[in-house]
């Protein structure tokens, strides 16, 4: 949604990116439809999909997607580009017959799976990708888009022990980066699970890759309210990092 003091209200985190031409969805989430309505994005085709990991808010949106009306969303029969690492392959592998059972036959049909591997490097038209390898279990795996001579980086769901080549890559391209801040606190201190950054991990890192704008996501119930979080880590990094909200628009 718009920042109209309704930003505590969050949808799960996705990313629609574009050059104009074609057209990115970053983790179709299950409630992908609304979104796109939300966001008024609905008409616009969508070429390419990029899933981060097996973790089922991040993928299960393929099959909203695959059953959106087509006349809305595209003009030709398309087959879109699917594109996830190794164990989001083989974990998708084993659910695509049901999945399909529960459609129809254009889940096998009209997706072109496409698996990527850390520092694989691809174009979806003029946009190019490049995959990088993130900090979470399962393995996840973060995209760098080179859109227009501009990067923009997605680091979720990571936690703040990068790889030395994915940290290094983040440095080299430093335009905008959307990252992880899923909690309050650091993970270890009482949160479940692995892969994800605490207010203090999340701005340590941004200061030490440095991009010129970043916007925290992945902000889940246990962290700050969206107002004061993002005065904390503007506050802490001279304005360049901001928590971002349901709906926003970044232009390139």
């Amino acid at each position: 949604m718009e920042r109209n003091g309704k930003t505590q209200s969050r949808s799960w985190a996705s990313l629609f990116i574009s050059d104009g031409k074609t057209n990115i969805v970053v983790d179709p989430t299950p409630e992908l439809r609304y979104q796109l309505i939300k966001t008024q994005l609905d008409k616009e085709p969508v070429h390419g999909i990029a899933i981060t990991h097996w973790h089922f808010e991040h993928w299960l949106g393929l099959v909203e997607l695959h059953a959106w009306d087509r006349k809305r969303t595209t003009s030709h029969d398309a087959h879109f580009k699917v594109y996830m690492n190794e164990y989001t392959l083989f974990e998708y592998q084993q659910v695509l017959p049901s999945l399909v059972r529960s459609t129809n036959r254009w889940l096998r049909d009209r997706y072109e799976i496409l698996q990527v591997k850390p520092r694989d490097t691809f174009k979806l038209d003029a946009i190019e990708v490049t995959a990088i390898e993130l900090d979470h279990d399962p393995p996840c795996t973060g995209f760098i888009f080179k859109v227009k001579d501009r990067y923009v980086a997605y680091v979720v769901d990571s936690g703040p022990s990068l790889p030395a080549e994915t940290l290094n890559c983040l440095k080299r391209n430093p335009d905008i980066l959307i990252i992880d801040n899923t909690w309050q606190k650091p993970e270890g201190s009482g949160h479940w699970g692995h892969g994800h950054m605490g207010i203090d991990e999340v701005i340590n890192l941004v200061k030490e890759i440095s991009p010129k704008t970043a916007f925290a996501t992945h902000i889940g119930h246990k962290n700050l309210p969206h107002e004061e979080l993002d005065q904390v880590l503007r506050n802490s990094t001279n304005g360049i990092f901001r928590a971002a909200y349901d709906g926003l628009k970044i232009f390139l």
